[in-house]
């Protein structure tokens, strides 16, 4: 059986937890107060249960399939990874927002030297981002699907 989604699941949830978003910091934070992130989760939210920003989400998006050989899968596997701020200081989050949204493009990059951090037989890690925000929420935030395709043997 494979663990694909759980394997990689976790590894991007471990990775975006231990990026450091302390250099985005503005200028008028407290003093000896560091920007860290608030909630986690390692999956879809619900209805207002984000309560502490910056926030970040992991959730699978999809995936494709291929015939590498007789043998051997090949797939890919998309996750996608939100970085969410409350929209009540508009400008202080977008400004936030975008600092952050850098830092973790950063990482990502990054990572695409070694995708076997996310599972050992990744061989390659793509990504796209997106901008939004929920109205309702009154939430800003940062989209990054992150497909990582690997080789799966399927005897």
């Amino acid at each position: 059986m494979s663990t694909t989604y759980s394997t990689i699941g976790q590894a991007i949830y471990d990775f975006m937890d231990s990026i450091d978003i302390s250099a985005a910091t503005p200028e008028n934070w407290e003093p000896g107060e560091n920007l860290t992130w608030g909630d986690k989760l390692n999956r879809p939210p619900k209805a207002n249960e984000l309560n502490v920003y910056p926030a970040f989400l992991v959730m699978p998006s999809g995936d494709t399939q291929e015939t590498g050989d007789s043998r051997t899968d090949l797939d890919a596997v998309t996750y996608s990874v939100f970085v969410v701020f409350s929209y009540a200081e508009a400008t202080y989050a977008e400004d936030t927002l975008r600092h952050v949204a850098d830092i973790v493009r950063t990482a990502f990059r990054a990572l695409r030297l070694d995708p076997s951090q996310l599972m050992n037989s990744a061989y390659h890690i793509s990504f796209t981002g997106e901008w939004g925000g929920t109205v309702d929420q009154g939430e800003r935030y940062y989209k990054l699907d992150i497909t990582t395709q690997i080789a799966e043997d399927i005897s």
